[in-house]
């Protein structure tokens, strides 16, 4: 069994919707309690920013899901 964390990262035009950022902060803080990861899942497509976003807000791992 795993202790990682996944958040699903809501976006919708190639755009993070805004709770998806303060979400990563208390996510980040139950991975590292439990001793996980936390991973972040970007669906749609265009996501290159949405992406980009996600990443810089630093999560371990990106799921992306596009069929374009």
């Amino acid at each position: 069994m795993t202790n990682d964390i996944l958040i699903f990262a809501e976006q919708r035009d190639d755009t993070l919707h805004p709770s998806v950022l303060q979400i990563v902060t208390p996510a980040r803080a139950l991975a590292q309690k439990t001793g996980g990861k936390l991973a972040a899942c970007v669906v749609g497509d265009p996501i290159d920013h949405a992406v980009e976003a996600i990443d810089a807000a630093g999560v371990d791992a990106i799921v992306t899901v596009s069929d374009p």
